[in-house]
């Protein structure tokens, strides 16, 4: 009995001391606490092999092409009804071509940076341009083709401005109004609409450049002699006396001075952006070409060169060389910048 109660403890003692050595088996490791397990959010990692650039291939770089600017162009139309004989300031707000242009009447008129990001362009309604809708585009002159875009639609409406009557003597006539005489005026005039400089001098209305009552307008039809009406004045007339200051209507450059055989002595200024003024007429001229100005700047005397009845100051305004009405220059300042 005894021997089998000896054999029961030292069996139950081997099981006892078996479990003690291999706790971990049964994570039951005595005076220890097993840690929870740890959860890791698992990741996508996808292997990236090195970029390898053979010396034929190219980097790619990313550049703004004339198709993006189009898309980002904010375009301002003042004022978007017109009549013949006015004019109408576009501006294109955004990035563009350097050869940009807008285009009407069948003519491109090119684009000037006014400010940061910001071109403009001065377009002169013709006296003859028909009444109603006239499309204007955009032109981006790209290397390969050329790209238009319709912008808007501008109206012109046809202004009457009646007609004069002149009684010219025979020694005017032969002199002023030759076949020789119109065609070295048509050269002048040519000659002084070919070229312009690039900017704008002015930011201001323009000043009337004589004083004086306006004794006949832009655009009016002219009979000479009885005959049929076949021009049109292409200025303004200002009754000032003889002598009288001729003054620069907006700041500039001289870009002519010299004798027209319908116009007399005239002084031609640049005013940049396609504007030039003529002052004709005159008796004196105190300015040279080449010679930059300022607003008021003393530009010569009043007289009667030319064809011409009696002292006045006949004042011509062209955009691109079409004639505008220079009435309006001393009435309308369009925003210079946005």
């Amino acid at each position: 009995m005894l021997t089998r109660f000896i054999f029961i403890i030292f069996i139950l003692s081997s099981v006892f001391w078996l479990l003690f050595q291999n706790a971990d088996l049964f994570n039951i490791r005595l005076n220890k606490t097993v840690p929870s397990p740890i959860k890791i959010k698992s990741q996508i990692i996808t292997e990236q092999k090195p970029q390898t650039i053979s010396h034929q291939s190219k980097i790619p770089i990313t550049t703004k092409t004339s198709e993006q600017n189009t898309a980002s162009q904010i375009f301002k139309i003042e004022p978007s009804i017109v009549q013949t004989g006015e004019f109408i300031k576009v501006s294109v707000i955004g990035n563009i071509d350097n050869k940009a242009s807008i285009r009407i009447f069948s003519k491109n008129f090119p684009l000037f940076e006014e400010s940061l990001h910001v071109f403009s362009t001065y377009i002169a309604i013709p006296l003859s341009a028909k009444p109603g809708d006239h499309e204007l585009f955009f032109i981006n002159q790209l290397p390969s083709n050329q790209s238009k875009k319709l912008v808007k639609k501008i109206l012109v409406l046809k202004k009457d401005r009646g007609f004069d009557y002149i009684k010219l003597s025979n020694t005017i006539i032969s002199s002023s109004f030759s076949e020789n005489a119109v065609q070295k005026d048509s050269l002048i005039r040519s000659q002084t609409g070919t070229s312009f400089s690039v900017g704008q001098y002015w930011i201001n209305k323009f000043n009337m450049p004589a004083k004086g009552d306006i004794s006949t307008m832009f655009g009016v039809g002219r009979s000479y002699n009885n005959q049929p009406v076949n021009s049109f004045h292409l200025g303004l007339d200002l009754a000032a006396g003889a002598g009288a200051d001729v003054t620069a209507p907006a700041p500039g450059i001289i870009k002519w001075v010299g004798n027209s055989p319908i116009r007399g002595l005239t002084v031609y200024i640049d005013h940049g952006s396609g504007v030039v003024s003529s002052l004709s007429h005159l008796n004196d001229a105190y300015v040279q070409a080449g010679e930059a100005i300022k607003q008021n700047h003393l530009i010569g005397a009043v007289g009667s060169s030319g064809a011409s009845t009696g002292p006045h100051l006949h004042w011509e305004v062209t955009v691109w060389g079409t004639h505008t009405d220079p009435l309006m220059w001393t009435k309308n300042v369009f925003s210079h910048s946005y």
